[in-house]
């Protein structure tokens, strides 16, 4: 009869070359391979008893948590490795650990935007404690890790040492702008820990799911996205006393509860970031997800391992690039170009220019674009970094201009190149 002794001597081969395989998955390949019934938890603890023979005892991975600092900090100057605990008797009992590996600092200082996606995720090992991370993003909009650590629950005091240590690896470039959730211990710490202007966003995903729990209705459906999402301030206004006038106490609940930025038009400039989700945060978290189950400093190793060959990878790929601009940047302002009809120019003083057309249901519009300024007054082009389809449009009207000459740095392949040097 199989049991979970049975299952723990037939798994051992496959966890050894595969640690990070589920129980659902072990459990089907046992099934297809020997023709037989299997309960999960069997399968399940069959699992842990043979992840215990290949990787130790649970108990002792947090007695190795001592050493790989010791390795890390010997092998990779510059490097940030914290690890907390507690003294139960007399006896340690490990708490929390911060890492912040020196490739990805520098790499998020000289090559990334000023930009970081806060969240954590909860393990699903024996130790169900949180998995934080600061996830940054690069000239393709890819996520770039750059500190993760582990900890209790997402009180104040373990989101505040956390994003002390994240504080210590990253300082404060200018523009930086931080996006988390509307969880009451990760905004205390971000208000408290980064003092000196810090952008805080708060991911618009997180704020609607929030709302709908104590709000309905078409007219919020119809304009809580769209206000977030617009770049002008007349277009957030415009959705926002729509919403406002058919329920002033749903917008006071947002007011009161949700005080930080959610819409674009409201961002900074600096950042050349405009996302109003945490996203890139949840790519992380889905990135890791098949490693959550490990003993902890398996779990840390087994990261920063993937952020090695992520590194690698995309080293790689930049040492192929010898353009100046991003070669997806380009392609996509080439087919914008491509697809622009019904606009009217009207050039002044310089490459300065009134833009305007009709949108489809014939309503006209126009913008002022400013070449020299980088500027248009739909507001895309100073939040993103990229010339809106205004710009583009006044770019392709003269003779010897290229759309890339006005593509924001952080878009370059210089900046990609030193994202990933490390």
């Amino acid at each position: 009869m199989a049991d979970q002794f049975w299952v723990r001597d037939r798994v051992v081969q496959w966890l050894r070359e595969d640690p990070t395989i589920g129980p659902v998955a072990l459990k089907k390949k046992l099934e297809e391979k020997y023709l037989i019934q299997l309960s999960y938890w069997i399968v399940y603890n069959g699992k842990e008893l043979a992840i215990d023979e290949i990787l130790g005892k649970w108990e002792d991975s947090f007695e190795h948590a001592f050493a790989f600092k010791e390795e890390i900090e010997r092998k990779s100057h510059g490097r940030i490795v914290k690890i907390d605990y507690e003294k139960v008797g007399s006896k340690i009992r490990f708490s929390k650990m911060f890492v912040a590996l020196k490739p990805c600092i520098d790499g998020f200082k000289n090559g990334c935007r000023p930009y970081l996606g806060i969240d954590s995720t909860t393990l699903t090992g024996r130790w169900k404690r949180q998995l934080a991370s600061a996830i940054a993003i690069d000239g393709h909009n890819r996520m770039f890790p750059v500190a993760y650590g582990v900890f209790g629950s997402e009180t104040k005091e373990n989101w505040g040492w956390f994003m002390s240590n994240l504080a210590m690896a990253v300082g404060s470039p200018p523009g930086l702008v931080i996006s988390t959730d509307a969880g009451k211990g990760i905004d205390i710490a971000v208000t408290n820990v980064f003092t000196n202007g810090v952008e805080h966003r708060e991911c618009m995903r997180h704020l609607y799911k929030n709302f709908k729990k104590r709000f309905h209705g078409k007219v919020f459906k119809k304009n809580l996205w769209p206000a977030a999402r617009v770049y002008r301030k007349d277009l957030f206004d415009m959705h926002y006393n729509i919403m406002k006038k058919s329920s002033p106490k749903a917008l006071k609940w947002i007011e009161d509860n949700h005080k930080h930025l959610w819409a674009r038009c409201y961002f900074s400039t600096a950042s050349k970031c405009d996302y109003v989700t945490n996203n890139i945060a949840e790519v992380f978290n889905n990135w890791i997800k098949h490693e959550k189950s490990l003993p902890v400093i398996d779990l840390m190793d087994r990261i920063r391992q993937k952020i090695m060959d992520k590194l690698f990878q995309r080293r790689r790929l930049a040492m192929k690039l010898n353009s100046k601009v991003l070669p997806h940047i380009v392609k996509d302002l080439n087919a914008k170009s491509r697809g622009l009809v019904g606009y009217s120019i009207h050039k002044g003083v310089g490459h300065t220019a009134e833009i305007s057309g009709v949108y489809k249901d014939l309503t006209p519009w126009r913008h002022a674009v400013n070449l020299e300024k980088r500027t248009c007054t739909c507001n895309k082009w100073q939040i993103t970094g990229l010339p809106c389809t205004h710009a583009i449009n006044l770019i392709c009207s003269y003779r010897g201009l290229e759309l890339e000459d006005y593509v924001d740095n952080c878009y370059s392949i210089s900046r990609f190149k030193a994202a990933y040097e490390g």
